[in-house]
């Protein structure tokens, strides 16, 4: 997806990172007769394809109308996290394999036929303008002002995590007075229940996503208010904090995704220090128990698949029908049809990996890089559009712990509140179901211990090794009191 640039693109580039190559750099390389060879990994054998021949060129379809997708939502006066989390949504599966059968066999009719049903798939449904953040987010964006030269070093070694000299938080809170107005809209969009900011996705990677690099200003300003506030200030701002990246969780594309997964972990530690269940909106609340990280990075891979498709059936340098965006024909190219192909499939497998929790996935995802790194020569697209599977499940597992701590811990607040103390283990919490309760890299329940007069609950994370909740580089830990 294309970004325009701005102030924070070089924070966006590092988003960027997960991916195997920046989405928003696609569209010009593929423009550019595919002269960049990209370096990447992959599995088994591709299966062999013979060229077909592509028919005449159909009339062009109207876009699509967008779709429903309606989410439950917990009513915000509920004390306790539910069960389990209960959404009714599109069935994904069943626009799949129609759509894999219409590119093998390179029916033009039938292949914009399937990808016209992905884009009703994918599209976020319409949100009222009462209910809808993104209209208070854009007023945010309206009233941001860049930081001065002294300001931007201040903040750089904020968020580097360096002590701040007096000077330097002088600075930041003059920063944070001359970004009051964005702030306080900020503050306002993060309670509406849902966002949606307008994007026509139909147009692939081509698709401008401006808002992005937008949201990631705004998450750092409340989050630096956070810091330097005290009291109900501080907890609210990590709350507003927590919640953007939520605003970002239908959009179907990975770089909108890892963004989600950025705001959720980075502002962990925020949010344990400023502990105060009682003391947070509904929002928080509400948020941790819909959060479906799995089924966004699912929609999220579908999206790569339709703009995948689309470079496929637009019109390339060489073809010189006036406004014709047709397939390339195999007749004169055949490896365009075998690369899709070999593409359209990978993405096939690695959004069935995608239902599944991460410690089950080890073997799978070596598979795919094993089979990228196997692939031909002749799939140049499928070495350049691939994503950075593993990267992408990792980022994912890490926010779920995150999530599964904040949403654990909420539980063993509401029980302390009720009988006066933590429970010596988590069997006692009855609120959440035991899939809520099992650490995505283990598939074994999160460790859990009373300590002092609070608690440490944790994740063992990415190496899967138990360091006993004290290695914040190697654990995902959540710790309350001494």
């Amino acid at each position: 997806m294309a970004v325009r640039a701005g102030e924070e693109s070089p924070a966006l580039f590092l988003y960027t990172a997960g991916m195997r190559n920046p989405k928003r750099l696609i569209l010009p390389l593929v423009l550019a007769a595919l002269v960049t060879t990209m370096i990447v990994v992959m599995k088994s054998p591709p299966p062999e394809k013979s060229p077909s021949v592509v028919p005449p060129q159909a009339e062009e379809k109207q876009d699509p109308p967008i779709p429903g997708e309606t989410v439950e939502e917990s009513s915000p006066g509920q004390a306790d996290l539910p069960a389990r989390i209960e959404q009714t949504r599109p069935d994904y599966d069943s626009i799949l394999d129609p759509l894999l059968a219409a590119i093998r066999s390179w029916d033009k009719t039938r292949i914009r036929a399937a990808l016209d049903d992905l884009l009703e798939a994918i599209t976020p449904e319409p949100v009222p303008d009462a209910e809808n953040a993104a209209l208070l987010y854009r007023k945010a964006f309206a009233e941001l002002v860049p930081p001065s030269d002294d300001e931007k070093e201040a903040r750089k070694a904020f968020f580097a995590g360096n002590p701040l000299t007096l000077e330097q938080e002088e600075h930041l809170r003059r920063y944070l007075e001359k970004n009051a107005a964005a702030i306080r809209l900020t503050g306002e969009g993060a309670q509406r229940p849902k966002c949606n900011f307008g994007v026509d996705w139909s147009t692939g990677y081509s698709t401008e996503l401006p808002h992005i690099g937008k949201m990631i200003q705004l998450k750092s300003l409340v989050l630096l208010r956070s810091k330097l506030g005290e009291g109900e200030e501080a907890r609210r701002s990590v709350e507003i904090a927590a919640l953007l990246g939520d605003s970002l969780a239908s959009e179907p594309t990975l770089l909108s995704q890892l963004v989600q997964y950025h705001s959720i972990t980075d502002t962990h530690d925020r949010l344990q220090e400023n502990w105060s269940p009682e003391g947070y909106g509904p929002g928080l609340a509400d948020s941790l128990q819909t959060r479906d990280l799995g089924r966004g990075l699912q929609r999220a891979y579908l999206g790569e698949i339709y703009s995948s498709a689309m470079l496929f059936v637009s019109k390339f340098p060489g073809e010189t029908a006036e406004g014709d965006p047709g397939i390339p024909d195999p007749a004169t190219n055949p490896n365009w049809a075998n690369d899709l192909d070999l593409l359209a499939g990978l993405y096939r497998d690695i959004y069935d990996l995608s239902k599944r929790p991460y410690h089950e996935l080890k073997e799978e995802l070596s598979g795919i890089e094993a089979r990228l790194e196997r692939a031909p020569e002749f799939a140049e697209m499928t070495r350049l559009l691939a994503p950075a599977t593993a990267a992408h499940f990792q980022r994912r597992a890490s926010a779920e712990a995150v999530t599964g701590t904040q949403r654990i811990s909420i539980a063993l607040a509401n029980h302390r509140a009720s009988r006066g103390n933590y429970p010596v283990s988590l069997a006692e919490l009855k609120s959440i179901a035991p899939d809520l309760m099992k650490d995505p890299f283990t598939g074994q329940p999160y460790r859990y211990r009373r300590e002092g007069n609070g608690f440490v609950l944790y994740s063992v994370g990415k190496d899967g090794l138990d360091n006993g909740g004290n290695s914040k580089e190697e654990d995902i830990i959540f710790r309350v009191g001494n």
